[in-house]
């Protein structure tokens, strides 16, 4: 049996089901066929899987029939499971794609099965808006992936679209007060992880296969907030003309900052991302590269409170919080693995990238790519209120983090980000489906002498809090529950006063209540 259960494992590690097909069987005797499938109800045909193991697969008339039949097999000690349509992993040719184990870890091929970037199913064309120290705009892995301006003429000298700049087909280098960005290769690395041309046979791999890239080029806080503007003033035209003008700019990247600044002292740099949220755009910022909290020593913009901007801390390859980066709880919202990056860089070269301004672009890319997510509900509000569809992408990331218990005290979600669990907490959002209740199995010992335990399963996507409050309401307890449910978490109740306790299980804005008595 072992081997078999092996190649199960090893099966799962390659293929993403797609499809239970609840009317199917696949069944394994140890021993002996110990039931004939025609007693079974329901039954219509089988077929042997195995020339040397009796593996059978069975085919019922009913979901009904199979599940009856399910439980009769597993009586008569078989070995059931139900049988899954699947579709192959979707990993890129691309020749260095082995050099960027940050998408694995990332579970990226499960999302490219769902989408690759490029256009939402309702036709936009997706686009993301990144501010740099430059970019080389004629890398082979990079090009194809440019943002158009359809409204401008190249190099014909005028302002085609009347926006103040001339010749802006790609966006606009504010260094130099031109259209064309000089090449860096800090932007072109970063660009890269985001947006680099995926399954093109060369290069590597971005998050977003597909996109539309708007490069500018920064150097001083006046220059983004010159972008900033340039960049709000396309997406409002987008929403206003219902498309037919401007750009749906989705994200921003800013893979820079001002170590130990307050936000305060930056209200006109600070107020661009309320501004930008407005219309319907996030942001994701990378922190300081030192090895302090920015809640005490302050960072810029990462400490902006702004609901539409995303800070990211750089984590390793375990999760945990690479040993340069900044960490704050209650400035930074996730981290991301932007240490052991692999990238594009200038002249057709490609080759190893890290710190935080490696983090920010997986979020970016994630954040372009929820936006193909298919909900209908949510294409229609991206037209009829691009700031909700903005914080539901938002709460889409922040919610699916993959909880590290290092990161729980360092960063608001206690978690990394996890873009496939995004996804498919898309699809929990996007059903707004009643969620079951959530069950509470058992707690004990109650009454309690000495530390408790409780014990929970909900089919929420967190995150997990259980807290203990006494008679008169104060919480005395909290710890985040840095698995997926179901979960088992002790209660320590020593040094407690004697008396009735309130323990809530918490997954995300849902409660459950039971009582503990403290004896």
């Amino acid at each position: 049996m072992k081997w078999i259960g092996i190649l199960f494992v090893c099966l799962l590690g390659k293929l993403h089901a797609q499809k239970e097909l609840a009317n199917e069987l696949i069944v394994y005797w140890p021993d002996a066929q110990l039931v004939e499938w025609s007693a079974l109800e329901g039954f219509q045909k089988s077929r042997p899987l195995s020339q040397s193991l009796i593996i059978d697969h069975l085919l019922f008339d009913t979901e009904e029939n199979c599940s009856k039949a399910a439980s009769v097999l597993r009586a008569q000690a078989a070995v059931v499971q139900t049988n899954y349509s699947v579709n192959f992993r979707r990993e890129p040719n691309d020749n260095f794609y082995g050099q960027q184990p940050n998408l694995d870890r990332l579970e990226m091929p499960r999302l490219w099965e769902e989408f690759q970037g490029g256009q939402t199913s309702s036709g936009r064309d997706i686009v993301i808006a990144i501010l740099d120290s430059g970019f080389d705009t004629n890398h082979e892995d990079l090009r194809d992936n440019l943002w158009q301006n359809p409204a401008e003429i190249v190099n014909d000298g005028i302002d085609n679209d009347n926006n103040g700049y001339v010749d802006d087909v790609i966006g606009w280098n504010f260094v130099g007060n031109q259209p064309i960005p000089t090449s860096d290769s800090h932007g072109t690395s970063v660009v890269g992880i985001l947006g680099a041309e995926g399954d093109n046979g060369i290069g590597v791999s971005g998050m977003n296969w597909q996109s539309q890239l708007m490069l500018f080029q920064i150097s001083t806080v006046a220059d983004i907030v010159s972008a900033y503007d340039y960049i709000i003033a396309q997406r409002q035209l987008y929403n206003s003309s219902q498309g037919a003008e401007g750009a749906f700019i989705a994200a921003t990247n800013a893979s820079f900052g001002l170590e130990g600044q307050s936000c305060n002292n930056f209200p006109l740099w600070a107020m661009q991302y309320d501004r930008l949220g407005d219309v319907g755009i996030l942001t994701a910022a990378s922190t300081a590269n030192r090895e302090w909290d920015v809640d005490d020593f302050g960072d810029m913009p990462t400490t902006c409170p702004s609901d539409f901007l995303v800070s990211v801390a750089n984590s390793d390859s375990t999760g945990a919080l690479f040993r340069s980066s900044a960490w704050g709880l209650e400035s930074i919202d996730l981290a991301a693995p932007g240490q052991g990056s692999f990238s594009t860089r200038p002249n057709n070269n490609y080759g190893a990238f890290g710190s935080t301004s490696a983090a920010a672009p997986y979020v970016t890319g994630t954040i372009a790519l929820l936006y193909g997510h298919p909900c209908e509900r949510f294409q229609e509000m991206i037209s009829s209120d691009p700031k909700a569809a903005a914080l539901m992408v938002r709460e889409a990331i922040l919610g699916s983090v993959t909880l590290v218990p290092p990161l729980a005290a360092l960063v608001a979600s206690g978690g990394e980000l996890a873009p496939w669990q995004a996804w498919q907490r898309m699809d929990l959002i996007c059903e707004d489906r009643e969620l079951g209740e959530i069950q509470i199995f058992d707690i004990g010992p109650n009454p309690a002498f000495g530390n408790s335990f409780i014990s929970f399963d909900t089919e929420g996507l967190g995150p997990y809090f259980v807290r203990l409050y006494d008679n008169v309401g104060r919480m005395v307890y909290e710890t985040r529950v840095t698995t997926r449910p179901p979960a088992r978490v002790e209660i320590p109740m020593n040094g407690l006063a004697v008396g009735v306790y309130r323990l809530g299980v918490f997954d995300g804005d849902r409660v459950s209540w039971t009582s503990l008595l403290k004896m």
